[in-house]
């Protein structure tokens, strides 16, 4: 089974490094439209232009990264996990998920285009803000892709934290205690991984928008406010799905144990057996009241960079008011 790659991959010359080809491009287009503002209006934004310009333009190579990392968390933890007594179920998954989520699909179409059509909209009502009409024209269709890219990529959000909500429901097989851990922690590292990346992608946009010549109206202010609720919710439902999955890893783990006691409970030669049960029942009491009370660096880490950018960002806010 190979990677299924990000439709961005495909757009890429066959002969050229994906990474280095959007890299170059998202390059050129800052140094294209700073030198267009300039010419236009005097003023570079480079603010604005790094923030909604080069960066923007550097998300295929996330959409790329983010559709091998996928394959390889697939491979290495979700398949052990979740599908090691079916790999035909699990290729199916993997399939169907990957394709949702990287290819444009007539339902991930319609979602995307509604989103587009409501931010141009939005672009629509903003006064503007030179005198020169070609400066304005340019804004606008500069804001319009920039749009388009950031409601992608909330598709994209969205369905990735929906896969990992779905994993909650399918049953666990690998015993917590002897691997389990190991895949659930890959998992929640991707995740939480992710959760950070999004997190300095969208504070980005935030503070280009709010660099921007264009004046913030009502309906750019919704959109701000929901790209600022995006990284808290991917954060909270990483940590919820997280919990039941290493809950019903630990229970496959008791569930192993009761299965030898029922074993030796059945056994011929009883009396011998006796110490070994003895054992197996102190080892489920302790499988039963086991709490892991090490601190999560990297999910705390998280959490600390959400909340200061939520905090950030309204304070931001105010003071532009």
């Amino acid at each position: 089974m190979s990677i299924i790659y990000s439709f961005y991959k495909k757009l890429c010359p066959k002969k050229i490094n994906a990474y280095l080809f959007y890299f170059s491009f998202a390059t050129f287009s800052f140094f294209a439209s700073s030198a267009l503002s300039y010419l236009l209006t005097g003023n570079t934004y480079i603010i604005t232009q790094f923030c909604l310009v080069l960066f923007p333009f550097l998300w295929p190579i996330v959409y790329i990264w983010l559709s091998e990392t996928f394959y390889y968390l697939y491979k290495e933890s979700i398949k052990p996990l979740f599908f090691c007594d079916n790999p035909d179920n699990g290729v199916a998954w993997y399939k169907k998920h990957s394709k949702k989520m990287f290819h444009f699909s007539r339902g991930n179409c319609v979602i995307t285009l509604t989103l587009w059509l409501i931010s141009i909209l939005t672009i629509y009502l903003m006064p503007d803000p030179f005198h020169n009409q070609y400066a304005n024209l340019f804004g606008r269709i500069g804001f319009a892709i920039v749009l388009f890219i950031a409601v992608c990529s909330v598709y994209i959000i969205i369905y990735h934290w929906s896969i990992l909500n779905k994993l909650t429901r399918i049953k666990v097989n690998a015993d917590y205690f002897s691997k389990g851990y190991k895949y659930i922690s890959q998992i929640k590292e991707h995740y939480i991984k992710c959760e950070i990346i999004i997190t300095c992608a969208f504070f980005l946009v935030f503070i280009g928008i709010n660099f921007s010549p264009f004046q913030i109206n009502q309906f750019l202010l919704i959109w701000i406010v929901f790209i600022a609720m995006v990284p808290i919710g991917a954060f909270v439902i990483t940590i919820l799905a997280i919990k039941k999955i290493t809950e019903k890893s630990k229970h496959q783990s008791i569930e192993n144990v009761n299965s030898l006691i029922k074993v030796c409970l059945s056994s011929e030669d009883f009396k011998k057996s006796i110490k070994q049960i003895t054992r197996l029942i102190e080892y489920r009491d302790y499988l039963e009241s086991y709490r892991n009370k090490k601190i999560d660096i990297s999910a705390s880490f998280a959490f600390i960079a959400t909340v200061s950018s939520i905090i950030a960002q309204i304070l931001i806010t105010i003071l532009k008011t």
